[in-house]
C-alpha cells in the first residue's frame, strides 16, 4: 500500500521514488561502461544499447501511428460514449485512445 494523504501521493514519497529510479538507471549505465573493458561484455553492451535505441524509435513511431488512427476515427465519427462506461476514471480523450 502506498503512503497517501487524502488518496494522493505525498510529495516526499514521489521525490524519493523518482530519485531511486534515477539512481538505479545511472548505476546501470555505469555498470555498462565498466563492462565495456572486457571485449565479450563490450559486444553485449553494444547489443543492449542498440536494442534500447531502436525501441525508442519504434515507440515514437507507434505512438504517432496510434494517434493518427485515433484522429481519423474521431473525424469519421467513431462512438466514444461506450468508452465512458469502460473507463469511468479517465477523461474522454484518453479513454477514446485506449
Amino acid at each position: 500500500m502506498l503512503p497517501t494523504v487524502d488518496n494522493e501521493l505525498s510529495f516526499m514519497y514521489a521525490f524519493f521514488l523518482f530519485s531511486n529510479c534515477f539512481v538505479i538507471i545511472s548505476m546501470t549505465f555505469k555498470l555498462f561502461s565498466l563492462m565495456k573493458v572486457d571485449p565479450k561484455f563490450g559486444l553485449l553492451v553494444q547489443l543492449v544499447t542498440t536494442a534500447l535505441i531502436d525501441c525508442i524509435y519504434f515507440t515514437m513511431y507507434l505512438f504517432i501511428w496510434v494517434g493518427l488512427f485515433g484522429l481519423i476515427f474521431k473525424i469519421l465519427g467513431a462512438d466514444a460514449h461506450k468508452n465512458d462506461e469502460k473507463f469511468p476514471d479517465l477523461d474522454p480523450v484518453t479513454a477514446f485512445f485506449l
